[in-house]
């Protein structure tokens, strides 16, 4: 009656054999669970007939037996008897590696067997599945390794798996490959971003953006002797952004994409994507930058390709830790912080963003050019617009380097992967180096604003240094 009134929310059942009466009938799998310290023999041949334990068949095929009683498989619950009470963690772990052991002994390949007992590494996965089981089940580990168990388990499993399987024979074509797309589009965005630094830092204004002001260069200048200093400052900080993103796009497209790694292209086109959407920010105070809107226009068709084409296959090369040590320790406080550094980017984006969507300048920008926000509205009335556009875009540019930093922090550090820690260091100190250099060189160096540069830069230095020998230098 139970099985019957859970069979739509459940996918099986494990029942112990005291309560299979008569499970022939079960709308859903239902496997017979079996203690870690039990007798099995004594319990398949009691639920086929049941009495006296003496009079029972010690012998037969136990394994047709117990399918005409209805049982789909076998599971290994993990537990032991303890002082006062059944015991399941690193206590049951030995003797249910035993048990699983013996049942697979017994019936064969044909029955299914899922199987716990004190799974805190994914080595023990690799010994229950080397003894038999199909299917592991993580309780306690949970607790002692954390949730990234199960994670970690799968990748030792798939590494296990494929270790002696070779890619296919046939070359994949570049252009059917997600890979060569998001490639393009990292390169893009790269070429674009030298570009924007070396005129932000030489001209800063070009010909597009005097036309819509009506203002020559020596003009702007005349308006406020900072304000080119300080437009100089918001551009070349966006290219140092861009610099980033750019590179993240291209380290995860060639070794991480064109490997087949899902994480990689997940990583990439949600960060595009929100780079893409951040487009319409500065649209509301009417300036539509040409050059912007043509390599927004161009990137964006990569990307939709990117979707479209196909994610190669993945088969690791390296294998993943079997039993954590103090560098994976280390690496996973180094991986909480970059965590955070790629959320506080993200979040600075988005306050960037709101600012330059609105109010346009913080009190710091204003002291830095020793005026007000009216007085430049009077000066000219496209001259707000202008310098929101750029805030608007680094706002933007910035939420999609949170993402592209956040989305690797959660999902690749990994053991083997010293292409991302070497992508991330290159991409993190180009924009940093960038924005605090800006900084300095134009005499804008307010501590309250130049505060959470360093406090990133800092941040993710101490993530990265925490992680290196785990990740680089595939210790254990």
């Amino acid at each position: 009656q139970l099985i019957r009134t859970l069979a739509p929310y459940a996918q099986l059942f494990s029942i112990p054999v005291g309560a299979a009466d008569s499970i022939a009938a079960a709308p859903r799998p239902v496997l017979l669970r079996v203690p870690a310290d039990g007798d099995f023999a004594v319990a398949v041949a009691g639920l086929c007939e049941p009495g006296p334990a003496s009079q029972r068949p010690a012998t037969a095929n136990r394994t047709d037996a117990a399918r005409k009683a209805g049982i789909s498989g076998l599971h290994v619950d993990g537990s032991v008897a303890g002082s006062q009470a059944r015991c399941v963690g690193a206590p049951a772990r030995e003797q249910s590696l035993r048990r699983v052991r013996e049942l697979r002994q017994r019936f064969g390949p044909d029955i299914p067997i899922v199987a716990g007992g004190g799974v805190h590494e994914p080595q023990h996965a690799l010994d229950l599945r080397a003894a038999g089981a199909d299917l592991i089940q993580v309780d306690t580990g949970l607790v002692f390794s954390g949730p990234g168990l199960p994670k970690r388990i799968n990748d030792a499993i798939l590494f296990e798996t494929n270790r002696t399987a070779k890619l296919p024979d046939t070359p994949e074509r570049p252009a059917e490959m997600s890979w060569f797309w998001t490639l393009l589009m990292g390169a893009g965005m790269l070429f674009g971003s030298i570009l924007a630094l070396i005129i932000a830092a030489t001209r800063v204004v070009l010909p597009y953006d005097e036309a819509f002001t009506g203002l020559t260069r020596d003009q702007l200048a005349a308006i406020n002797p900072r304000l080119l200093a300080f437009m100089t400052h918001d551009r070349v900080s966006l290219a140092g952004t861009m610099i980033a993103v750019g590179f993240m796009y291209v380290g995860l497209s060639w070794f991480g994409v064109r490997r087949g790694l899902h994480w990689a292209r997940q990583s990439v086109i949600c960060s595009a994507f929100v780079g893409f959407a951040s487009f319409f920010l500065f649209l509301g105070f009417g300036y539509l930058d040409p050059f912007h809107a043509f390599v927004t226009a161009a990137l964006f068709q990569f990307l939709l390709l990117s979707v479209h084409c196909r994610l190669g296959t993945h088969l690791p090369s390296v294998r993943p830790t079997p039993v954590a040590g103090s560098a994976w320790l280390c690496a996973q406080w180094g991986q909480l912080i970059l965590i955070f550094h790629g959320a506080a980017l993200l979040g600075a984006g988005m306050s960037i963003s709101a600012i330059g969507a609105t109010h346009v300048f913080v009190h710091e920008d204003l002291d830095f050019m020793q005026t007000t926000a009216e007085a430049l509205r009077a000066a000219h009335p496209r001259l707000i617009p202008l310098i929101a556009h750029d805030r608007a875009t680094f706002g933007g540019m910035l939420m999609a380097s949170g993402v592209v930093f956040l989305l690797p922090a959660l999902w690749g550090i990994r053991n083997g992967s010293a292409w991302l820690w070497w992508t991330m260091l290159i991409a993190g100190l180009a924009a940093y180096t960038a924005a605090i250099g800006v900084h300095l060189c134009v005499g804008y160096t307010h501590l309250m604003h130049l505060l959470p540069a360093f406090g990133g830069l800092v941040v993710l230095l101490s993530g990265l240094g925490l992680s290196y020998r785990h990740v680089c230098r595939n210790e254990a």
